[in-house]
């Protein structure tokens, strides 16, 4: 869709709202398979520090050494 939601009339907005509550779940995942991914694909989530202390102890970091 071209126009913003919320830059459609009430009865626009209602009218698309219906059609969305009607439409069959199938027809709303292929949609959205289709859609456009909004991240670069080279960027990754970072992961977890507590996955990556879990994995090996020796490795995970060590509290600071108080003066």
């Amino acid at each position: 869709m071209k126009k913003k939601f919320a830059d459609l009339s009430k009865a626009e907005q209602e009218e698309i709202e219906l059609w969305y509550h009607n439409m069959d779940p199938q027809e709303i995942f292929d949609i959205l398979s289709r859609a456009k991914r909004h991240s670069h694909p080279g960027i990754k989530p970072r992961p977890k520090l507590s996955k990556k202390a879990g994995r090996n102890p020796e490795s995970a970091p060590k509290p600071h050494a108080s003066k």
